[in-house]
């Protein structure tokens, strides 16, 4: 049976953030499909209390239960609704209100070993909100949908959130605010009473760069924006329009002490401010070119889907690097391939191949998914030349960025390219842990 997903989410938020609260009414098209076969399930907040859910206006029984915890998914409830035959599969319209408070978790990289962590927060400080939490009804992170979102929150507090902001005003004393987006892949609202933005133009012809914060150093935010209008510049150049996202980018610095580092979503940067200030006060020069690269990248490189998801991270890591090469200096870029070299020549025999991975990066996986792919693709490079590789890249990217791209499609199209050997390219996806850097050694000599 094929999969339920969403075609539009129109979803109205009341945000209370002393109270740490929420309430939420939401609309659901789900895309038409010949037959949605029971049972119909999806995921949301395991705290939150449904008031009331139907389908095409009318009520409909559920039940929920507890969901397995994910990296990705560390707090959510199933909810399968009780069709009991099979419905229509054009215009149906789910519809939900609830309510709740987040479950309380530590922030990612504070939570105990073999514990889960949670960046998604509401509380007098700040307000951020994905799909991380499931803080609205989730069927899985990937396909788009499109979208209205209507925040209201108190008045004073300033909102960014996916998509394009289509109106914005006071009332009763609160902000509400209406964005609208096209293919999107989340639901994403950050807020704060203390944000400030510093609004440049961009690159090429890619409209403006927003830089949102609430305390970092002026002389760094301007220093960033030129950095952030040269990634830009340089993307565009080697790969074309953004596959996904509206014209522009928001780089976000949420207030939290630590959480992720970042991610990206169509149009905007998310990054940990907390641990932005806790590295300047180290070093207050320090650049952040190669992170805030890797998470502009994904608004080229994001088609690929599950096990295949290290593609999306490769690449973006890769890319990274390359921003690295022409905008600091080709010796930077050397000293990261140089460190990737030793940490993926680290890895022990038992570590699983790229070509296995699993979407997720605990234990081996960042290392593999990041590191390990964007040496693959360095050594791509340096056999193919500069030129042919990025032609290359982007004959891929533009091939597979409205599919779901797998592994195999990775290993069939890179296989075919000159002067690649293809025995060589099944062993960069195939062999496991460090010795697929002794393997590509041996290959250089023999090739050189």
């Amino acid at each position: 049976t094929p999969r339920v997903r969403p075609a539009h989410f129109d979803v109205n938020v009341e945000i209370f953030p002393i109270q740490g609260f929420l309430k939420v009414s939401a609309k659901i098209r789900l895309r038409d499909m010949s037959e949605i076969h029971p049972p119909l399930s999806f995921f949301l907040h395991e705290t939150f209390q449904i008031q009331e859910l139907s389908i095409n206006g009318e009520r409909t029984p559920f039940s929920i239960t507890p969901a397995s915890r994910e990296q990705t998914r560390p707090a959510c409830n199933r909810v399968d609704v009780q069709i009991t035959d099979p419905l229509p599969g054009k215009g149906v319209e789910l519809f939900l209100r609830y309510n709740g408070a987040l479950k309380t978790l530590p922030q990612w990289g504070r939570q105990k070993r073999n514990h889960y962590a949670l960046d998604d927060h509401i509380g007098a400080d700040r307000v951020e909100l994905a799909c991380y939490s499931g803080w609205y009804p989730l069927w899985e992170y990937g396909p788009g949908f499109d979208a209205d979102l209507h925040i209201s929150l108190p008045e004073g507090w300033r909102v960014t959130a996916s998509g394009k902001l289509i109106d914005i005003n006071v009332r009763k004393k609160r902000n509400h605010s209406h964005w609208r987006s096209a293919s999107n892949p989340d639901l994403i609202i950050l807020a704060s009473p203390r944000f400030r933005t510093l609004q440049v133009p961009a690159g090429s012809d890619f409209g403006t760069i927003a830089v949102i914060h609430t305390s970092l150093p002026q002389d760094y935010v301007r220093r960033e924006s030129e950095e952030l209008s040269g990634t830009l510049e340089l993307f565009s150049r080697w790969l074309g329009p953004p596959t996904r996202g509206e014209s522009g980018l928001r780089h976000v610095f949420s207030p939290r002490e630590w959480g992720q580092g970042g991610y990206s979503r169509p149009g905007i940067v998310v990054t940990s401010e907390g641990r932005i200030l806790a590295a300047l006060e180290k070093k207050p020069g320090l650049s952040f070119l190669r992170g805030n690269a890797h998470e502009i990248a994904h608004f080229w490189w994001n088609f690929a889907r599950n096990q295949a998801d290290w593609i999306n991270e490769t690449f973006a890591e890769y890319f990274s690097l390359l921003v690295v090469e022409q905008l600091q200096s080709p010796e930077k870029m050397n000293q990261w391939i140089g460190s990737y070299r030793k940490k993926v020549a680290a890895l022990p025999d038992k570590a699983p191949p790229l070509s296995q991975i699993p979407a997720e990066n605990s234990e081996y996986g960042y290392t593999i998914r990041y590191l390990q792919g964007a040496l693959m693709l360095h050594a791509f490079r340096e056999y193919m030349g500069l030129d042919a590789f990025m032609k290359a890249s982007a004959e891929f990217l533009h091939r597979f960025a409205k599919q779901n791209a797998t592994t195999d499609d990775f290993r069939t199209f890179w296989s075919n390219q000159k002067p690649l050997d293809p025995q060589w390219v099944q062993r960069w996806l195939d062999q496991p842990g460090g010795n697929v850097i002794r393997s590509e050694e041996k290959q250089k000599k023999s090739i050189m």
